[in-house]
């Protein structure tokens, strides 16, 4: 009790809401988790299971932890179920993802 009184009395701090950093996933931290599970999706099949791993791997890398049953992971899996369900329909497969391509002194990435 003393050392709120003087956090908050003598110095004037207020107490935090939820901790700093990682407590939120970025936008970009979504996309980058959307390419990882397609990719292995694609490159191994079985996309429950590349899910799992996804959202573990994802866990993992982050100081605070994001919880993969959350609703915002539970929206992640549903657009990768409806795209992958739509990939199925079509005849098109991706071949390759992230291909280095090697040519005289210029080299670049394609994506996938």
């Amino acid at each position: 009790m003393p050392f709120k009184y003087f956090a908050h009395g003598m110095l004037s701090l207020e107490e935090l809401e939820e901790p700093e950093g990682e407590s939120m996933i970025t936008p970009l931290e979504v996309g980058n988790l959307y390419h990882e599970i397609l990719e292995q999706y694609h490159k191994k099949g079985d996309l429950d299971r590349r899910l799992k791993e996804g959202f573990a791997h994802f866990e993992a890398s982050r100081s605070i932890r994001y919880p993969s049953s959350g609703s915002r992971a539970g929206g992640i899996e549903t657009v990768l179920r409806v795209v992958v369900r739509c990939d199925d329909c079509t005849t098109f497969k991706p071949r390759d993802h992230e291909v280095e391509l090697q040519g005289g002194n210029c080299r670049s990435r394609r994506g996938g």
